[in-house]
């Protein structure tokens, strides 16, 4: 009696639960593009997100450079790209660019400038900057844009590592789960305490 009432009750708890595990599968999904290296040497991927599965990210390499790029003596540009969506408006933000320079500037200042274009063009121009780790450097914007990225060869050090880690993401919201398993455990105990009640009786 008590392994049926136990298990009616866990029954209960994760159908309650599968709402929840139904809406996370409708969530947004993660989507990368392709990886281009320019002229100059750098490439760069893009991330961002979708809720339609025929959407792309495309970058590209290209000779024009954002309006607002502005260089030291000491800066070398090392990569310009366009970055857009297909169909256009399919994806949204943040986006994450991530950059490989080389790990011959490890440590270096890298600046990174964004003229957002088309659809983002109210986003205006950013400048943003970021130091090379292990030949990488990653920034996020809300918009798509022409990137310009240049490096100051002046700050290079050579000893930068990225000692960051990430968990593992499954696309999957484990809360619902972890309610039920909850639930379970309180039906458990509370089944418990009933029959010791009965017998005592």
């Amino acid at each position: 009696m008590k392994k049926k009432l136990t298990a009616m009750i866990c029954a209960l708890a994760l159908a309650m639960a599968m709402p929840t595990l139904a809406w996370a599968s409708n969530s947004p999904q993660k989507v990368t593009s392709n990886t281009c290296t320019a002229s100059q040497g750098a490439s760069l991927t893009v991330t961002g997100k979708t809720d339609d599965s025929t959407s792309k990210l495309v970058v590209e390499a290209t000779s024009d450079q954002a309006s607002n790029v502005s260089l030291s003596a000491t800066q070398k540009i090392v990569g310009t790209f366009k970055v857009y969506d297909v169909p256009e408006g399919s994806t949204y933000g943040p986006y994450t660019l991530t950059f490989n320079v080389g790990t011959e500037y490890n440590g270096a200042t890298a600046t990174v400038f964004i003229e957002h274009q088309g659809r983002d063009a109210n986003l205006g121009t950013e400048t943003k900057t970021a130091t090379v780790s292990n030949g990488n450097v990653t920034i996020s914007t809300d918009g798509l844009s022409l990137v310009t990225i240049a490096v100051d060869s002046s700050t290079v050090t050579g000893a930068t590592t990225d000692a960051s880690s990430t968990s593992p993401q499954t696309g999957v919201d484990m809360t619902g789960i972890a309610v039920a398993t909850a639930a379970c455990a309180i039906a458990a105990v509370g089944v418990g305490v009933v029959l010791r009640k009965k017998l005592a009786e």
